[in-house]
Formats: C-alpha cells, structure tokens, sequence
C-alpha cells in the first residue's frame, strides 16, 4: 500500500514538473535529495546506536522488568480485558515499558503479541486504548527525535525532554478520553456460580 501511495506522488510530481516546466529543478532535487539523505543518516547513525546501547544496558539490568511491574495497575485500569490474561498483560507491559525506554525495535514483537490475544473479532475499547498507548507512547528520553535535532546543529538536543513528556502526556490523556467517549464499556463475564438449593 505504502510503494502504491509513493507511486502515485511521483507520478504526480512528474506530470506537474512537466506542465509547468520545472523538469530539470525535479531531476536536479531528486539527485540532491539522495545525497542529503545519505549524510543525515551518517549523521544520526552514532546518537542512535549510543541511546539504543543505553536502552539494552537499562533492559539488561532489569530496568524494563520494574517499569513494567509498576505500569501494572495502570493496565489494569485502561485496559481490563487483560486484568485476567496474563499472555496478554505481559506483552502489554513489555511493549509500554520498552516504549517508555526509547527501546522501539523491542516494543513491535510485544506490541503485536499484545494487540493479536486483545483482538476478539472486533475493536474493543481495551484494544482501541492498547492501540493508542502504544501509538503516542511517552518515552522518557526521546532519542530518534534528539538525535535529528543533533544532526540538524542544534547543540543542546535534551532541551525538548520536558516538552515532550507534556505533549505525549497531555495527547495520552486526550486520546483516551475520546476513546472511552467512543467505544462502549466492556461488559465482565459473569462466572459460573453454583446455588445450592436448600431443603
């Protein structure tokens, strides 16, 4: 889907250089454009393999492990279709507390295993909300985005941490009351009780 959607600006990038004679400034840009995107990514290569190492050190010495025990309440809470699915619950926390430790490569297989035991044939609220933590995560250092602005020339990339927590705290928060405004609250199972009738 997403080689179809590139396809097409290209196209149309092509057909309106054509018409409106800037054939040459689309080749021109092209070309440069490749070159650009080669040194940025030279440039950001050595921010991100530093906080990638810093995140497996944090995951290695069990730092993930105790976010994770600590963000149990609160999936409890948002999410109680896995109060009572431990599979799902781990994953769940993995995926969140990898999120919240800049670990992204870590967080997909939980994130995936999370959303498939969640999903019953239909979007849930458990799942809707599972779904958004995971999409608008707050990280508590945001790596990708420091490294970019390191590579840009900005000489203290650590100044947008607090503004990014705001921003990812305040979207979280909006983004889960509009999902629980949207979908229907989940009903509980009632379990199988016995009556004993009395004689």
């Amino acid at each position: 889907m997403l080689g179809t959607i590139i396809a097409i600006f290209c196209v149309c990038a092509l057909i309106c250089a054509f018409f409106s004679g800037n054939l040459e400034a689309l080749c021109t840009g092209a070309l440069s454009g490749g070159k650009n995107a080669v040194e940025f990514c030279l440039k950001i290569c050595g921010s991100i393999c530093f906080f990638c190492g810093l995140a497996n050190v944090a995951q290695k010495a069990g730092i993930t492990a105790a976010v994770s025990k600590a963000l149990s309440p609160i999936i409890d809470r948002l999410i109680p279709a896995a109060k009572n699915n431990p599979e799902a619950k781990e994953a769940i926390s993995m995926n969140l507390s990898s999120n919240m430790l800049g670990l992204g490569n870590a967080a997909t297989p939980f994130g995936i295993q999370g959303a498939s035991l969640l999903y019953k044939g239909k979007i849930t609220r458990s799942l809707a909300v599972f779904i958004l933590l995971n999409t608008c995560s707050v990280q508590i250092i945001p790596s990708t985005v420091m490294a970019v602005l390191q590579a840009n020339g900005m000489t203290n990339p650590s100044k947008i941490i607090l503004p990014v927590l705001i921003t990812q705290g305040l979207s979280c928060l909006f983004g889960i009351a509009m999902v629980w405004f949207l979908f229907p609250k989940e009903k509980k199972k009632a379990g199988k009780t016995k009556r004993l009738n009395r004689i």
